[in-house]
């Protein structure tokens, strides 16, 4: 499958619902990075089989481990990507994880070219090709297409339901700090919804007291009439 677009499906397929569990960015990337093999050996014309050595297990294996490595390492500069793009969680994933993602990419990737084409040897040092022939080019184009179609499906369906959460969020904010100017000062903690995450909280509070301190000249001016009215009556 010389046309990296097709591995994009499986990818997201399996990448977007597991990524609480692998490196979903890993995963993805994993699944196109062997495709530089076929096109260097287009671009510059080399001599070379389309699908080399890089499109066998063994190969494949080393490379997902290699590449996962580096990915690990660039993880405290991409993460703030990641999650905003919500390939991540807010759960910290270990080496293992990004491992296993690298991996897997790699091997899928060989393991959805190898019925395709007759130079791929995903077996290596064996010579034979045993899975070759197992499916035609439009089964597996059609499963990869229809597998991208789940997975962008729930992509889209993950981004709506964040953006749901934070419209919810920030009206429980403006709802949370009506009520707090409402409410005695040892007890206005107790009023948050628990629904919010510890950051929203935490602005919510801040946002209470600036309207509290402000009008807290006049409730005590309020309160000093009423004393006075008590003397004289």
């Amino acid at each position: 499958m010389p046309f990296t677009p097709f591995h994009l499906g499986p990818a997201l397929f399996l990448g977007i619902p597991l990524r609480k569990y692998i490196h979903a960015p890993t995963f993805i990337l994993a699944n196109v990075i062997l495709d530089v093999e076929p096109l260097l050996v287009l671009t510059l014309g080399l001599n070379y089989p389309l699908h080399g050595y890089l499109h066998t297990f063994i190969a494949a294996i080393s490379i997902g481990v290699i590449f996962s490595l580096a990915m690990f390492f660039l993880e405290r500069i991409m993460h703030p990507l990641y999650k905003t793009l919500l390939f991540e969680t807010d759960a910290i994933l270990k080496k293992r994880s990004f491992l296993i993602a690298g991996v897997m990419g790699t091997m899928l990737h060989v393991l959805f070219d190898s019925p395709l084409y007759p130079d791929i040897k995903p077996f290596y040092p064996l010579a034979a090709n045993p899975l070759y022939g197992s499916a035609s080019s439009l089964e597996i184009s059609l499963l990869s297409v229809w597998m991208g179609i789940l997975g962008i499906t729930f992509y889209l369906l993950l981004v709506l339901s964040k953006t749901y959460t934070r419209v919810r969020e920030r009206r429980n904010i403006k709802a949370s700090i009506a009520r707090y100017s409402r409410v005695p000062r040892n007890a206005r903690q107790t009023c948050l919804p628990r629904s919010l995450s510890a950051a929203n909280r935490s602005r919510s509070i801040k946002a209470e007291k600036t309207i509290v301190k402000r009008g807290r000249m006049a409730q005590s001016q309020t309160e000093c009439s009423k004393k006075q009215w008590r003397l004289f009556t």
